[in-house]
């Protein structure tokens, strides 16, 4: 799946992000940064009343400059309706609009949001 040529729509990258353990990677937008993780198993709760998806197996991934720039670290990952969210709010993702802790900016426009699904049988 590739944004640009498949859409930036909310609910369609949730959709392609449910239908297996996938990578996603974003190039942030007028930065050298790229951001993303990887989910591996989904699973329907129910949190304060509301229904949500989530991933307890996962981790958040930054390629940036500088002196911290490989990090990777385990976090759950939260779907709901229109967004996703890596950590406590470490990565939050809405169409092409997000926010990242990690970044000289906090709020990003993607430039691009690329899917890679894997679908080997266990």
């Amino acid at each position: 799946y590739r944004a640009t040529r498949n859409g930036f729509d909310s609910k369609e990258l949730i959709t392609r992000l449910k239908s297996s353990s996938t990578v996603l990677l974003i190039k942030v937008k007028n930065s050298d940064s790229i951001i993303g993780g990887y989910i591996k198993k989904l699973t329907y709760s129910t949190y304060s009343g509301f229904g949500r998806t989530e991933s307890p197996e996962g981790f958040f991934i930054y390629f940036g400059n500088g002196k911290d720039s490989n990090i990777h670290e385990p976090c759950k990952i939260y779907y709901d309706t229109s967004s996703i969210v890596f950590g406590h709010g470490r990565l939050k993702l809405l169409g092409h609009n997000g926010t990242c802790s990690m970044l000289e900016r906090s709020n990003f426009i993607a430039e691009e949001i690329e899917i890679f699904n894997n679908k080997i049988n266990n």
